[in-house]
């Protein structure tokens, strides 16, 4: 994105290369990017070139999400880990996604009373916090499905 004349050019920048695919329009669905083995049928996140299960190197990547349903829930009120930049008060969930496996990361919603174990979920991919040049730094998130 370019901003006016003698303003600073700023950018989205992905919190990691190959963490998520990043949808290119409105219509298109957010994913988490995996590994599926071949040999054993493993799947995790983020996707590895080696299985952790059986150690077999023939892994293929796989798309995860974008629902899945809340496992477990947390809300932190106090300053974040180290080079946490976003708010506060912020949640963290357990999401148990359709494709078998559990992915832990941010949530949209910071009331505990607004989350309940089961409940749908939703993947999201935006903005964490802008960095100190004033790049959007882009993430993913869950969000609860009313």
């Amino acid at each position: 994105m370019v901003n006016s004349p003698g303003q600073d050019v700023t950018r989205q920048i992905p919190v990691g290369e190959t963490l998520f695919k990043f949808p290119l329009s409105g219509n298109d669905t957010p994913h988490l990017i995996g590994s599926r083995c071949l040999d054993c049928g493993e799947t995790v996140f983020p996707g590895k070139t080696r299985c952790p299960n059986c150690c077999g190197d023939k892994v293929e990547e796989v798309l995860i999400g974008p629902m899945g349903t809340l496992h477990s829930f947390t809300i932190i009120y106090q300053a974040g880990p180290v080079g946490y930049k976003g708010p506060l008060p912020y949640g963290v969930v357990k999401v148990a996604m359709h494709e078998g496996l559990r992915i832990t990361g941010y949530c949209t919603e910071n009331n505990p009373d607004k989350l309940v174990p089961g409940m749908e979920m939703e993947l999201l991919i935006e903005k964490l916090f802008d960095d100190e040049k004033g790049n959007e730094i882009i993430g993913f998130k869950f969000k609860p499905v009313n």
